[in-house]
């Protein structure tokens, strides 16, 4: 999913449904290799289709380019992981969700492409 197909989406849904709520989250990913904070961001659209209440999701972060992980061969001895983000690279995650019996139950691909 990109930004443009986003919009696109955002927009068929305002045209067809009606937005009944649509906000921006932070993400908080932690701090990367070099001690620096890290954000993401979440960007939630909620309307009433023909499935019922709806939820969309484009989860955007920024991406990965190295992953090392510091642990010592003594017992007891603390793992961590240090992620190296990218500085204008980003990550989009799509997920749709359908609220039942007031759960948001997620709609994984494969029930979508069928």
């Amino acid at each position: 999913m990109t930004i443009e197909k986003w919009e696109n989406l955002t927009g068929m849904i305002r045209e067809n449904f009606g937005i009944d709520e649509q906000r921006k989250e932070k993400l908080d990913l932690g701090e990367d290799a070099m001690g620096k904070k890290v954000e993401g961001e979440i960007e939630i659209i909620e309307f009433k289709g023909p499935l019922g209440k709806m939820k969309l999701e484009l989860i955007i972060k920024p991406l990965i380019l190295e992953k090392k992980t510091l642990y010592s061969h003594r017992i007891g001895g603390q793992v961590r992981v240090n992620y190296l983000y990218s500085e204008t690279e980003k990550t989009y995650q799509f997920k749709v969700y359908q609220k039942k019996e007031n759960e948001w139950i997620e709609i994984k691909a494969e029930k979508l492409i069928k």
